[in-house]
């Protein structure tokens, strides 16, 4: 077990550095978001800062600026699940509301497997309201806990290293 475990601090690692770096990337309004046709993976954050949605993508600029803010409930599920949550009856309402209030961070991310992973890693850790199941309460944390969260494992993977040296 011991071969294992320093496997697992491995990943678990880079998983960190890897959400941290996404975290700490500049924030983008979606009114004038300068966004590259790359594979990667975004998070939508609604006005009061918290993550709203965590998605990836073959093509970033695609998805973010001509799917989620410009297309419809059928395209997007980010804007059906949008509309719901905020009663917005329309799809201008929708538009609206996107380019009005939300924000996004992104990170350029080659491999559509380590895409998976970290949108479901990142899923996990900031539980972003609308990634949850329909009918489901889920309390999303603003991006200054997920911080202090993120830097509070990264110590202990570090010291847990560490020690095991």
């Amino acid at each position: 077990m011991g071969k294992v475990e320093p496997l697992l601090e491995e990943r678990a690692d880079a998983f960190m550095r890897s959400l941290c770096s996404l975290l700490s990337s500049t924030p983008s309004s979606f009114a004038n978001a300068d966004i590259p046709e790359r594979p990667g993976i975004y998070v939508i954050y609604g006005g009061a800062g918290q993550p709203y949605y965590i998605g990836q993508s073959s093509n970033l600029r695609l998805l973010l600026l001509v799917d989620h803010r410009k297309g419809n409930g059928k395209s997007s599920i980010f804007r059906r699940k949008l509309a719901r949550i905020k009663q917005l009856e329309s799809e201008p309402a929708v538009t609206s509301f996107i380019i009005e209030k939300c924000s996004l961070r992104f990170l350029e991310l080659e491999s559509e497997w380590e895409r998976l992973k970290l949108e479901h890693f990142a899923t996990a850790i900031l539980s972003p309201v609308l990634n949850a199941p329909a009918g489901w309460y889920n309390r999303a944390i603003s991006p200054r806990e997920a911080g202090q969260c993120l830097q509070n494992a990264l110590s202990r993977v570090s010291t847990s290293t560490v020690a095991a040296s």
